[in-house]
């Protein structure tokens, strides 16, 4: 059975590739998160203003930039860094992108995936079983 090597491959909405660094998936979330700050421009264009744009941002633009975040953001370098917060400055909307990762819910999370092995993302297809437990 062969399998095929690619440079890059999407697997559950985060880009990987060959060189394990996070490049491809930033460059995806910037052309993305632009895209959907294209859209909250045009609502704000039409007079949207207020608690409605700020939902539009959580819902559509956020949850775009920050898919995935916990997997991720540890270990990007500086310039990719960068580019995030200034995408997510790009409206008086949202916080930096340095000021999420910060937030006591993100490193909660980060930590909770860090230190326990027997969270779901650790287990192969079939979770090992564990003696004394059923």
């Amino acid at each position: 059975m062969d399998i095929d090597t690619v440079k890059s491959y999407k697997y559950l909405g985060v880009h990987l590739n060959d060189s394990l660094d996070w490049s491809d998936n930033t460059n995806a979330l910037v052309k993305k998160g632009n895209s959907r700050l294209f859209l909250l421009r045009r609502l704000r264009s039409f007079g949207v203003q207020g608690p409605l744009l700020r939902t539009f941002y959580d819902s559509v633009v956020a949850s775009a930039i920050f898919y995935g975040i916990v997997c991720w953001a540890s270990s990007i370098t500086d310039r990719d860094r960068r580019r995030m917060d200034r995408l997510d400055t790009l409206t008086a909307l949202g916080s930096s992108f340095s000021e999420r990762l910060l937030h006591p819910r993100c490193v909660k999370e980060s930590y909770t995936l860090t230190e326990d092995f027997l969270h779901w993302i650790y287990w192969s297809p079939k979770p090992p079983r564990v003696r004394g437990v059923s």
